[in-house]
């Protein structure tokens, strides 16, 4: 009988933590979206189309033999001046954005953030409204670059390994 009683408090957790998780692990977009971060693409335009908030991410996606990207202050980003800063150049980076305010990105190859609009600022707000009650029905799939977090479904499925285990055990 206590099996019983620990199988129903794990399947609460698991249930609370696929309702919590997503929340609290925000949001990934694809910077560029389908384009990523390359040449002639307007960022500032991309950015202006997304609200981001505390514990998003941004992933650069990018061929790392053309580009880059610098995290810069205002002052460097306004000069597209990227010396001295953190670079990151694997061609597919994630920037976790983990307070409010603004941050600004460029590219430091040649004058692609001078002559070839490779360069974004964005602002960050601080907690994501709530979550709008479920509806009836799930809206129609869009092409978007939002990214379905992976640490959702292992944190998930960790919780459901460790239930059949322990379930196991008895």
């Amino acid at each position: 009988m206590a099996w019983k009683a620990d199988f129903l408090i794990s399947l609460a957790i698991i249930v609370a933590s696929s309702v919590i998780a997503p929340v609290a692990l925000g949001t990934s977009y694809i910077v560029g979206d389908e384009k990523g971060w390359a040449l002639d693409v307007d960022y500032q335009a991309w950015a202006k189309s997304k609200t981001f908030y505390e514990d998003d991410k941004l992933i650069f996606k990018y061929d790392n033999k053309s580009h880059n990207v610098h995290i810069v202050d205002e002052k460097q980003f306004k000069f597209c001046e990227g010396s001295g800063t953190p670079v990151l150049s694997s061609g597919n980076d994630t920037v976790n954005l983990p307070i409010a305010g603004r941050t600004w990105y460029i590219d430091g190859v040649g004058r692609h953030c001078k002559d070839r609009k490779m360069h974004m600022a964005i602002d960050v707000l601080s907690a994501p409204p709530s979550p709008p009650p479920p509806s009836s029905s799930p809206p129609p799939p869009t092409a978007n670059s939002v990214v379905v977090s992976t640490d959702h479904f292992a944190w998930v499925m960790a919780s459901i390994i460790i239930l059949v285990c322990h379930h196991w055990t008895y």
